[in-house]
C-alpha cells in the first residue's frame, strides 16, 4: 500500500466588506489505496479551517456534480470529508487517481475595512492505518483574500473545454479544473467589472 494524497493550488483573491470570493482547488488520490471510505480498516478525512482576520467566515464544499458552484448540498456541515466523498462519481472514498473539487467560499466581516488581509488555511489530516500502512502526512492549501474598497474594479477569470478547437465552448464557462487531451483547447474569459465612478 502506498497512501498519498496532494491538495493545490494556493489562491489569492478580493471582496468588499460583507462580500463573498470563493477559490476552487483539486484534492487527488496519488496512493493506490481509497482513502475517506470510513468504516472497519479504512481512514477518514477531517479537514480543519483557520483564518487570520477576525470575523471571516470560511465555508468548504465538495462539488459533487463538477459543475464549479457551491451546492448547498455540497456543504460540509462537519470536520470530515468522509460523508460526502461517498457521492463522488468513483464511489465512497477517494479511489486511487481520483481526484475532486474543493471549493471554499470566503465571507468577509461587514465592518472590514480596505487593504485588510484573511489568510484562510484549509488542511485534510488523513487518519486511521489501512492494511498497517499509516496515514499519509496531512495535506492544505491557503487562500489570501484582500478586503477592497467598492470604489475598485474586479476581474474574474473562468474557462471552458473547447475539444475541437473551433472557438466555441463545450461547456459553460466556470471555475472548476478543467482536464483536456492532447490536442483540444480551453477557452479562458475574463469579466472586468468597474465599481468606480469614472471611466477605467
Amino acid at each position: 500500500e502506498v497512501r498519498a494524497l496532494t491538495f493545490v493550488p494556493d489562491r489569492q483573491g478580493q471582496t468588499t466588506a460583507g462580500g463573498t470570493v470563493t477559490y476552487t482547488h483539486t484534492l487527488t488520490n496519488t496512493g493506490n489505496v481509497t482513502e475517506g471510505a470510513g468504516g472497519a480498516g479504512q481512514s477518514t478525512l477531517p479537514v480543519s479551517v483557520t483564518s487570520t482576520l477576525s470575523g471571516v467566515t470560511t465555508s468548504v464544499y465538495v462539488d459533487l456534480n463538477n459543475n464549479g458552484i457551491a451546492d448547498a448540498n455540497e456543504l460540509v456541515t462537519g470536520n470530515d470529508l468522509t460523508a460526502l466523498l461517498a457521492g463522488t462519481p468513483g464511489g465512497a472514498g477517494l479511489q486511487p487517481g481520483e481526484s475532486v473539487s474543493i471549493i471554499v467560499k470566503v465571507q468577509a466581516p461587514a465592518g472590514a475595512t480596505a487593504g485588510q488581509k484573511d489568510l484562510s488555511t484549509i488542511t485534510v489530516t488523513p487518519t486511521g492505518a489501512i492494511n498497517g500502512e499509516p496515514a499519509s502526512p496531512a495535506v492544505k492549501v491557503e487562500d489570501t483574500t484582500t478586503i477592497i474598497d467598492t470604489g475598485n474594479f474586479t476581474l474574474v477569470k473562468t474557462q471552458a473545454l473547447d475539444a475541437a478547437c473551433d472557438g466555441t465552448p463545450d461547456t459553460a464557462f466556470g471555475g472548476a479544473v478543467i482536464q483536456a487531451k492532447p490536442g483540444a483547447c480551453i477557452v479562458y474569459k475574463i469579466d472586468a467589472t468597474n465599481n468606480t465612478t469614472t471611466p477605467v
